[in-house]
């Protein structure tokens, strides 16, 4: 308990816990980073040798299309550093560094998780001649969908952080709850788009 009676968490953090998921977003983000590397340089060996003879084929460059991948990657690094810090606090509860830490880098790293979905998302309906099967636009698609995820990690890390203040705990969860919204509501429409395009694409597929 912080001065004033506030409590930082209306919960006890389990270390044991803490330590699994610690453990387990490191190992996922060098295991992703790896894999990453692999199929890059494997994927170019064989598109290289298919546009030889097929020129009409659509390709990303190595690094364009692996940066779809660079936020999931960053946010299983983001989750693993939040876990770190609740294993931190799960020793001394009335520290306020380790808890805003967590709080903000646990709150955000699922819009990094977002960002690589709509991204790829875009990047395939691209190679497969299929933009016209989204529902908006296919160059503002992965803009618009980025955006809206951007500014609710912002709103979530704003809150986050807010929320360590007793002055400023209730407007920090509304700002939270805020981000929460915009980032469900995005999601949705995500959601939606892809399933009008799966549909689209089953009936209708691309030569």
């Amino acid at each position: 308990m912080a001065k004033d009676g506030f409590e930082l968490y209306r919960y006890t953090p389990e270390l044991g816990a803490s330590i699994l998921f610690t453990v387990l977003f490191a190992v996922s983000g060098v295991a992703f980073v790896i894999l990453l590397f692999h199929y890059s340089v494997k994927s170019k060996r064989r598109v290289g040798s298919l546009m030889k003879s097929q020129p009409v084929l659509r390709y990303y460059g190595t690094v364009n299309l692996a940066g779809a991948y660079v936020p999931f990657i960053f946010g299983c690094f983001v989750e693993c550093v939040g876990f770190a810090f609740r294993c931190k606090s799960s020793k001394d509860t009335t520290l306020l560094n380790p808890y805003i830490i967590q709080t903000v880098f646990l709150l955000v790293s699922p819009t990094l998780y977002a960002a690589s979905i709509y991204m790829i998302f875009g990047r395939m309906a691209t190679l497969l001649f299929a933009e016209n099967l989204m529902i908006m636009p296919a160059r503002f698609n992965t803009t618009i969908f980025v955006i809206g995820d951007v500014g609710s990690l912002l709103l979530q890390a704003i809150g986050g952080a807010m929320m360590s203040k007793v002055t400023s705990a209730s407007s920090g969860s509304h700002l939270v709850t805020a981000g929460l919204f915009i980032q469900i509501a995005f999601f949705g429409l995500f959601i939606i788009n892809e399933v009008l395009f799966i549909f689209k694409m089953s009936k209708k597929p691309t030569s």
